[in-house]
């Protein structure tokens, strides 16, 4: 009697086990794979970022960001957005990338999420966060890294996603992007 109760609990945990599905992360490693990105320097010449090959420059993501990138085919985006230090409300870094992050997640219905971390990206300071959110309006989930750029003069926000399903094909790119986020100035 007690075998069938055991290997039945035993089938179970590891059905969820095999089921479980771990959020996009943030790679805090300083040793990331190295993909063939090509740098995009922004119109205002602050900052340089690296995209994919197959991604393609588009103003139809966001209608304030300096940098957007999309690659239609693969459901691959990139927003780039920079603030003057000096013409928002900015008492100081950490209390500002904790603000954005929270408010990006505020209004969508969360599926998992990382918490967040602290990084060093071309010797700036970042926050950034990844999370999986089922947006209004959107028939399928989507998975985002976040990160928060403190530069001289300026705070940048970086947005990459990607449709849930795809998230594990794009992961280890959205993080090399990240990493490859330079200041000009």
């Amino acid at each position: 009697m007690k075998r069938p109760v055991v290997s039945a609990f035993l089938l179970t945990c590891i059905l969820f086990a095999c089921s479980s599905d771990p959020i996009a992360e943030i790679s805090v490693d300083d040793e990331i794979e190295h993909f063939s990105l090509e740098e995009v320097i922004a119109e205002d010449s602050l900052f340089s970022i690296g995209v994919l090959a197959n991604m393609k420059s588009t103003r139809s993501l966001n209608d304030w960001a300096s940098i957007q990138y999309s690659d239609l085919l693969r459901s691959r985006y990139l927003v780039v957005s920079s603030f003057k230090k000096n013409e928002i409300d900015f008492e100081d870094f950490q209390s500002f990338a904790k603000q954005k992050l929270e408010a990006f997640c505020g209004s969508k219905e969360i599926i998992k999420e990382s918490s967040q971390v602290g990084l060093s990206i071309n010797d700036l300071d970042a926050i950034a966060k990844a999370v999986d959110i089922k947006e209004y309006g959107s028939p399928k989930p989507l998975s985002y890294w976040l990160c928060c750029i403190s530069g001289k003069k300026d705070v940048y926000i970086v947005k990459l996603w990607t449709i849930h399903e795809r998230k594990e094909f794009f992961e280890k790119e959205a993080n090399a992007i990240l990493r490859s986020f330079k200041e000009l100035n």
